[in-house]
């Protein structure tokens, strides 16, 4: 991926990420995004559970906008950029709420930076999968995360059987 044609990766990641999301997705899935970056944190000795409601929380205050602001902004941290990642934050019928996380070259540990410097960020895009989900092919609601009766309802049956 090149600085130049970020905008493009991101287009295209987009539209997998919501091919992806609908051949899972109960329900129906805009096409009309809007995005939220958040930058990961190197956090590897917290639990899971902590660290998904922290991003929970700081997602909630984040203002959503448009691909040509968040490209912008992920263009001046470019040289720095290790990996990309594109996740499904919020879905409703009229418009996908995309999160980008990105991780930073600086904030690996020396040896592996110096490996890395020269290299070209990465980018995914990733689908959370609720843990009583059985199988490649159930589907499921995408804003499981964000909690609500059903899913808790789901995880109690989930964890008695």
């Amino acid at each position: 991926m090149i600085k130049e044609d970020l905008h493009i990766y991101l287009k295209a990641e987009t539209r997998q990420l919501l091919e992806l999301a609908k051949s899972r997705s109960l329900y129906p899935v805009s096409e009309n995004c809007l995005y939220i970056t958040s930058k990961i944190e190197n956090n590897s000795n917290e639990n899971f559970l902590e660290v998904r409601k922290l991003r929970k929380r700081k997602n909630k205050d984040k203002k959503p906008r448009f691909l040509n602001e968040v490209v912008a902004e992920l263009t001046h941290l470019y040289k720095d950029l290790y990996d990309l990642n594109l996740f499904i934050y919020k879905s409703s019928k009229n418009i996908s709420l995309i999160e980008i996380q990105y991780f930073l070259k600086s904030s690996l540990d020396k040896e592996y930076h110096k490996k890395v410097s020269q290299d070209s960020p990465m980018i995914h895009s990733k689908l959370a999968i609720p843990p009583y989900v059985k199988g490649d092919k159930q589907r499921f609601d995408l804003n499981w995360e964000l909690g609500g009766f059903k899913h808790q309802w789901k995880l109690f049956w989930w964890k008695i059987c």
